[in-house]
């Protein structure tokens, strides 16, 4: 369990239950989804202490929503849209691949 959730004071059991309602509620979401939706279940993909099998059906559900969700015209980032860098906050995150790397260059700048 991560030092986030005991800070809150959550048994194992209520985690895996939080963690199996989160799922259940995100695997029959169309791909295209809510922008906020998409943005917590990235952060939840990436929540160290989800079961080894569930990450990667999670990353590959919000995978797809992806290209359905994200912003790819960098004249409407000034508007309120998914812009890439909140999809890819870091190097090292599992959706990284599916964001084309010029699209994070430009929304750097």
């Amino acid at each position: 369990m991560t030092e986030r959730w005991r800070k809150v004071n959550l048994s194992q059991s209520q985690f895996d239950a939080i963690e199996a309602e989160a799922i259940e509620h995100l695997m029959p979401q169309s791909h295209e989804m809510d922008v906020h939706d998409l943005h917590c279940y990235i952060h939840f993909s990436e929540t160290a202490s989800l079961d080894d099998a569930l990450p990667q059906q999670v990353v590959e559900k919000l995978q797809k929503a992806l290209a359905e969700t994200i912003t790819t015209d960098s004249s409407k980032w000034n508007t309120y849209c998914l812009r890439p860098l909140w999809v890819v906050e870091h190097p090292s995150s599992p959706l990284v691949a599916k964001v084309d790397p010029d699209l994070v260059e430009r929304n750097l700048q």
